[in-house]
């Protein structure tokens, strides 16, 4: 009785344990290749930008809306691309490597785990958004002279449509069995799949903001002011919602298949 009840005393919390696997899964991130494959895309972009204007004999433009337009052109593929590797195979892969055998049998809950997991995921994708959105302004600044203020408007619809994109990326990698299966349909059904679902829905005059890569792309559209109107354009509390129900929805759905799903030899 005595060292059960010491046992419980010193066993840290179920915050202290998130925290310290949120920890170690970032030190995983930053030492993968993965990492190093989105920062090589997201300095090819930067690097394109400044050198494409001098190779064709044009000027860099003056206009702060212009550079940053250009570069959240390319946020909506960054961020599938993100979501695909740190999501896709965030649970699937301790099934498929076994390393479940050495985590499951810790007196860690499975919500702690998934939590620490989802949240390393999301702290990797504001750090990588951030750079790219801080390089945005830099050059914005330094060729324009300023930088328009819906910038960090667009930085936080971008960073919510990653969390939802990186939710549905567990939900899937709870219920699939491979690893590299879970990230090509991630991949795909963000890129290809969503938007043909999308396409379909306006042929038949439905709006498509339920579709979370068309309620994804409020954080290009908030650049404009006035924020554009139109056919099929998402307003923004509509595009929100649909965000924060991917977010939540997905990420309950895909816990529940994680704390059912066991490990099979």
């Amino acid at each position: 009785m005595e060292n059960t009840e010491l046992t419980k005393r010193t066993l840290p919390s179920d915050l202290a344990q998130m925290m310290t696997v949120t920890r170690y899964e970032v030190l995983k991130h930053m030492r993968s290749k993965r990492v190093y494959g989105i920062a090589i895309i997201v300095v090819l972009i930067f690097i394109a930008y400044l050198a494409f204007p001098p190779l064709v004999g044009d000027e860099y433009p003056d206009d702060s809306f212009e550079i940053v337009s250009f570069f959240a052109g390319f946020v909506t593929l960054l961020i599938v691309v993100i979501a695909s590797l740190f999501a896709g195979d965030a649970i699937v892969s301790e099934y498929q490597q076994r390393t479940g055998y050495l985590l499951f049998p810790n007196p860690v809950r499975k919500g702690t785990l998934f939590a620490g997991k989802f949240l390393a995921a999301v702290t990797m994708s504001a750090i990588i958004l951030g750079i790219y959105y801080a390089g945005a302004a830099i050059i914005s600044l330094a060729l324009a002279g300023d930088v328009i203020a819906e910038i960090g408007a667009s930085f936080g619809l971008a960073l919510l449509y990653t969390a939802a994109a990186i939710s549905f990326g567990f939900l899937l990698s709870a219920a699939m069995k491979g690893g590299t299966a879970a990230i090509v349909l991630l991949f795909v059904t963000l890129l290809i799949l969503m938007g043909i679902v999308a396409q379909l829905l306006m042929v038949g005059n439905i709006d498509p903001t339920f579709v979370l890569t068309v309620a994804g792309n409020v954080c290009v559209f908030i650049l404009e002011d006035p924020y554009p109107t139109g056919d099929f354009i998402p307003e923004v509390v509509p595009a929100v919602a649909t965000m924060l129900a991917y977010l939540v929805g997905c990420y309950v759905i895909g816990f529940l298949l994680f704390r059912r799903r066991e490990m099979v030899s």
